[in-house]
């Protein structure tokens, strides 16, 4: 084979630069049909496996990720990775370790460390290819902050049928928080596939960036703390038999699982729930259950089978609490059932007038429904103070002096005359 001068001297020996880079662009090409033919979709597969494993093992493991996703390598990816100037593969195959990947993005930094032992115990972890991004040699620099562990299967799993297909093949895992995701992904797209040197002040923006989004993870996994603390809190106060608390998304739940045996009340029906309530002043758990008397929850129970039979105590949706409350407020069964988002109810005309015994099981409930008839939206009666006072607020002052409440700076709120803003009453 001749080849000519290079770079046009006439030197007489030549050097093969040329012949050798054709030679290894087709080698390359070799490669990359062979992969898009034959291994591509065993590396899918392989890493639809892994997803599927890990997926299985952090739900055992009580942990819970935002997503766990997998791909192979694009063959136009794994071009470019094995022709990148200033690398050198003998075996692309064996020595290219991310043509398997899968991607875990948690919500808080100590679930990934949760996390990495899980992948320990059921992997064989490449410790050379692997890589924890968090770990800097210079703690005042901010970057990219990810754990990649390059991983196969173990032998146990191997043994097994449908894992032995994957015998010497290679997965990447990444794990990372959502806000490093986020950094993460917008720093690749403009600085990692850029074809131009990203100048100084860009990649300072990024660092700084990088590092207020550190912040942001230790104070979301504060608030994780807090969020506990405070749940813990309200199951240990109910739990007491003390009732007298917020009404708000725990607390209700809480309560119902505690005082009604609701196994797993929907987030949804308690939100609805916790809105209801709140829109009537509802406003602590100690007045709800007042409302929620034997008599009241079996008349509730009786009109739930009526409306919506059969019903489908599956879904869990509350009905029966919201139709209680709504009967000793007053309130129109066609808002109820657009509040619970149940057209059956929204369907079903408005409340009816309480049994006595419904009256009697609420305290002073005879005078909080004797204008329920005519104003079944309203339910205001006539307080001994004289001003129309809706049920809910009359109902907490009786709790309040029961419990020697009603001294120091409480001012009891009632409606203005002038229309729903609250204005205190005097003394």
């Amino acid at each position: 084979m001749a080849f000519g001068p290079i770079y046009g001297t006439g030197d007489p020996w030549v050097l093969c630069v040329g012949a050798l880079r054709q030679e290894q662009g087709m080698d390359i090409d070799r490669t990359i049909n062979e992969y898009t033919r034959v291994r591509q979709p065993t590396y899918r597969l392989f890493a639809s496996r892994v997803q599927e494993l890990l997926t299985s093992l952090l739900k055992s493991g009580g942990i819970e990720c935002h997503s766990v996703t997998s791909r192979e390598k694009d063959p136009s990816s794994f071009r470019e990775k094995i022709t990148r100037e200033g690398k050198s593969y003998v075996d692309p195959f064996e020595d290219v370790t991310d043509l398997a990947g899968v991607r875990l993005i948690t919500y808080f930094p100590k679930d990934v460390d949760k996390i990495l032992p899980i992948i320990e115990k059921e992997f064989v972890v490449d410790r050379k290819n692997s890589v924890d991004k968090r770990k800097t040699a210079d703690p005042s620099v901010f970057g990219y902050a990810s754990v990649h562990l390059v991983v196969s299967m173990s032998q146990n799993r191997l043994r097994l049928a449908e894992y032995a297909v994957f015998s010497g093949l290679k997965c990447e895992i990444q794990v990372r928080t959502i806000l490093q995701h986020a950094w993460a992904e917008i720093e690749h797209n403009i600085i990692y596939k850029s074809s131009q040197d990203i100048p100084f002040e860009l990649r300072r923006k990024f660092a700084s960036l990088a590092g207020l989004l550190e912040v942001a993870d230790r104070e979301f996994e504060v608030l994780r703390q807090d969020e506990t603390r405070i749940r813990n809190q309200i199951r240990s106060t109910i739990g007491s038999k003390n009732i007298r608390i917020p009404v708000d998304m725990e607390s209700l739940s809480f309560y119902l699982q505690n005082y009604h045996n609701e196994k797993e009340p929907k987030h949804e029906a308690v939100s609805s729930l916790v809105r209801i309530l709140s829109d009537h002043h509802v406003d602590s758990i100690e007045l709800l259950d007042a409302m929620l008397s034997g008599d009241a929850l079996a008349w509730a129970d009786r009109e739930v089978k009526r409306i919506v039979f059969p019903c489908d105590s599956s879904k869990r949706c509350l009905l029966r609490y919201a139709l209680a409350v709504g009967k000793c407020l007053g309130i129109k069964r066609e808002s109820l059932g657009e509040d619970m988002h149940c057209a059956a109810l929204a369907g079903d005309g408005a409340a009816r007038p309480p049994s006595e015994a419904q009256r009697g099981s609420v305290g002073s409930a005879e005078r909080v429904v004797q204008n329920a008839s005519k104003k079944p939206n309203i339910a205001a009666i006539k307080s001994r103070d004289g001003p129309t006072t809706p049920v809910a607020q009359i109902l907490r002052r009786q709790l309040e002096e029961r419990a020697g409440h009603r001294g120091g700076d409480h001012v009891p709120v009632v409606p203005s005359e002038r229309g729903n803003q609250a204005t205190p009453r005097p003394r």
